[in-house]
């Protein structure tokens, strides 16, 4: 019991030595690790997507996911990350061949949609669409 007072005070002067002194500014090293990107070029093919739209939508496929990019009426540039395309909230079942139906169902509203490589950043393809998707009318 006569050791526990000064192997507490020992224990503090430890966990007191440890604090870390405050800096006075934070540098950030330069990254160099990023690799130099072309610019970014993709085909610009308006889709009519939804309806309250000014104009028609450009949308590209980047890390797998569908990327919708539009003008609004004011001439900025409205975009929707993730975009997952409505469809029916209701399916009809398969005939099962009764009628020829097939019972399978289209997976990929947008086939043809161009494919970013993954190397890009997002803001990469919205600059792109401003550059060369000009506004249709």
């Amino acid at each position: 019991m006569k050791y526990l007072f000064p192997l507490i005070l020992f224990t503090f002067g430890l966990c007191g030595a440890r604090v870390v002194p405050a800096t006075d500014s934070i540098v950030v090293p330069d990254r160099t690790d990023v690799k130099e990107r072309a610019p970014l070029s993709y085909t610009c093919k308006f889709r009519t997507l939804q309806g309250g739209d000014a104009y028609p939508s450009v949308v590209v496929r980047w890390h797998g996911q569908i990327q919708r990019m539009t003008w609004d009426s004011a001439g900025e540039v409205t975009y929707e990350q993730n975009y997952v395309y409505p469809a029916a909230f209701h399916v009809y079942p398969s005939s099962d061949g009764l009628s020829g139906g097939s019972a399978q169902a289209p997976t990929d509203p947008f086939p043809d949609a161009p494919v970013i490589p993954d190397e890009y950043v997002f803001e990469d393809i919205v600059e792109s669409f401003k550059r060369d998707c000009k506004r249709p009318y």
